[in-house]
């Protein structure tokens, strides 16, 4: 019976390298501010030996016989500081199939040699000489060629599962504790009795985390509840499952996810935002200012939940003209425009925008500042002088005869056809960054108001109040149809009508109306 509990339970390590993380992590509970693993090969025997050393409370023979060789028996139960209370760590030392296993120890002024030759059968030997903590000795039958894949693997599962150790581990001498960090532009630190975490913003999905006990790793993966936020996090409140691949959730774990849950929505947009202030009128850190907004993406599209209110009325957002823009700023600018303008440089099209009061952010489309504007406000940003035009209106003075002669009928064909205008007016199309200079008509829903080249649903039809018509005065087309106004005006009248269409794709009915309303007014 005992020996197939022995065997069931070595089975239950998948990897049989992870005991490294099991005998660390009883030296920890055994009090040891330093563990030593030392792998070495010995050609003449072809077998690798393992030592893992520790400086902790070492055992007396009480505690080898009730605890050290005794299944399932712990003294770590509902103990915060303790975190392998299963009893069971030191068994996966024979998942690795070892030959033979001894455990130097010593406590209380005795001192032991346990010897297990593969399995439960173990003897106990007194020793003559001192010994200061524990020392745990594998042998395995190694051959040369297979012990650097040996050594390579037992160096990754420690550093995997250990790097960041509140006690230093050393592997053959070289130390191999990190700093705990997350990879992040922005990324904060938050400690109190028992728990320290470091949290980040990035733009990766779904987001890495990893939880930790004492540095040592109980899971690293993904998670989806806080939606662009990388986090690590060490905390008493944390243990793992019986199977050492799981997180136990309980009364504790929810505990570390509130501390966790505070930095996130406190402390992290703090951080950022306090960086974002510092680079938003220095030209020179644009470009990390951009980096940290892309990274931030994610993390600012769930801004209403994912962050305390304060932040959303503060400056974020770089503006060409004007002062930065906030959250909420730039959510409901986007909300009336229909749109979120970008430009990199400004040009006539983004100061008419300024002037009516519609901001352009300082970008271009696939950067950093165009992905976080695109998460706050569910808008794809377009380039304002590629989506805005912003003709350059001749006054009634300077107007063409003909152009006079032509408006009333044109007004008249257009208003048969259920579009109304006020005025036809000639305008240059073509200025610095135009994008209409080979359109020859737009329609403009008000004089001075910019005309957007994009559907705006109902705020930019004429239907809801009669705007201007403007003939692109350099436009063969409309050139001709002025020419010919004397001699074929109802012509003239129509062709510029339809052209004024034209730019909205023109439906067979509507044009056959055009032509009918033209008829009739000859």
């Amino acid at each position: 019976m005992i020996e197939e509990v022995f065997e069931n339970l070595v089975d239950q390590f998948s990897d049989p390298f992870t005991f490294y993380r099991e005998l660390i992590q009883n030296a920890m509970d055994a009090g040891s501010n330093r563990v030593e693993v030392r792998v070495e090969h010995r050609p003449a025997e072809q077998r690798a030996v393992v030592d893992v050393i520790d400086f902790g409370e070492g055992m007396n023979q009480r505690i080898i016989n009730t605890e050290l060789t005794r299944l399932f028996s712990s003294s770590k139960e509902n103990d915060l500081t303790k975190i392998g209370k299963f009893g069971i760590g030191f068994v996966s030392v024979f998942a690795l199939n070892p030959e033979v296993v001894t455990v130097d120890t010593g406590r209380d002024g005795e001192y032991w040699r346990v010897v297990f030759q593969g399995g439960t059968n173990f003897e106990c030997l007194k020793l003559d000489h001192p010994v200061e903590g524990t020392r745990v000795r594998l042998y395995k039958k190694l051959q040369a060629d297979e012990f650097d894949h040996f050594l390579i693997k037992s160096r990754d599962t420690i550093s995997f599962w250990c790097r960041f150790s509140d006690t230093e581990v050393l592997f053959n001498g070289l130390k191999l504790n990190e700093p705990l960090a997350v990879d992040s532009p922005c990324q904060v630190r938050h400690t109190r009795p028992g728990t320290e975490m470091v949290v980040g913003v990035t733009s990766v999905k779904p987001p890495p985390f990893g939880m930790y006990n004492r540095g040592l790793t109980l899971k690293e993966s993904a998670q989806e509840f806080f939606p662009g936020v990388c986090f690590r996090i060490k905390s008493r409140y944390l243990e793992h499952t019986l199977t050492r691949d799981n997180v136990i959730v309980d009364e504790n774990y929810h505990k570390a996810l509130k501390i966790l849950r505070e930095c996130v929505r406190n402390q992290l947009p703090e951080e950022m935002f306090a960086r974002i202030k510092s680079w938003l009128f220095d030209s020179s850190c644009f470009g990390k200012l951009d980096e940290l907004l892309g990274e931030a993406a994610p993390y600012l599209s769930n801004y209403r939940e994912g962050m305390a209110k304060k932040f959303r009325t503060m400056p974020i957002f770089p503006a060409l003209h004007g002062a930065p823009l906030s959250l909420s700023q730039l959510r409901w600018a986007s909300f009336f425009e229909g749109a979120v303008y970008l430009e990199l440089e400004p040009n006539r099209v983004s100061s008419e925008l300024a002037r009516v009061g519609i901001p352009v952010l300082k970008g271009e489309v696939g950067s950093g500042i165009a992905l976080a504007a695109q998460a706050v406000t569910g808008r794809s940003p377009l380039v304002a002088s590629h989506s805005v035009a912003v003709p350059i209106l001749r006054t009634r003075q300077t107007a063409r005869r003909e152009l006079s002669r032509l408006g009333t009928a044109i007004k008249t064909i257009l208003k048969r056809g259920k579009v109304s205008i006020q005025e036809v007016r000639l305008a240059s199309f073509d200025y610095p960054g135009s994008v209409v200079q080979k359109l020859p008509a737009l329609l403009q829903p008000g004089e001075g108001v910019p005309i957007r080249l994009f559907d705006r649903g109902i705020l930019r039809s004429l239907r809801v109040k009669p705007g201007l018509l403007l003939l692109n005065e350099s436009h063969p087309l409309v050139v001709r149809a002025l020419a010919r106004s004397e001699h074929t005006p109802l012509l003239a009248s129509f062709v510029l009508a339809k052209a004024a269409l034209l730019n909205d794709g023109l439906p067979s009915e509507t044009e056959a109306c055009l032509v009918g309303q033209a008829l009739k007014l000859a």
